[in-house]
């Protein structure tokens, strides 16, 4: 089930063997999303996710909300 949600992040099996420091900033937060939804919560409060990122990683990160809401 973990490496199911991190496939569905873009991460890898391989990236989950990483520590933190060997994660992009983009991956990071994906590993967090993947986390906060492998708890199956209600609702899940992110502030401010797509701060100090590029464009095409903020919709990335936001499409990944939107994917995971309709689960």
């Amino acid at each position: 089930m973990i490496l199911d949600v991190l496939r569905e992040v873009g991460s890898s099996k391989y990236d989950a063997l990483k520590g933190p420091s060997e994660l992009s900033e983009g991956m990071k937060r994906r590993v967090l999303i993947a986390m906060a939804v492998l708890l199956k919560p209600d609702l899940i409060i992110a502030d401010n996710p797509i701060a100090n990122i590029d464009y095409a990683l903020a919709t990335q990160i936001m499409d990944l909300f939107e994917r995971f809401r309709r689960i």
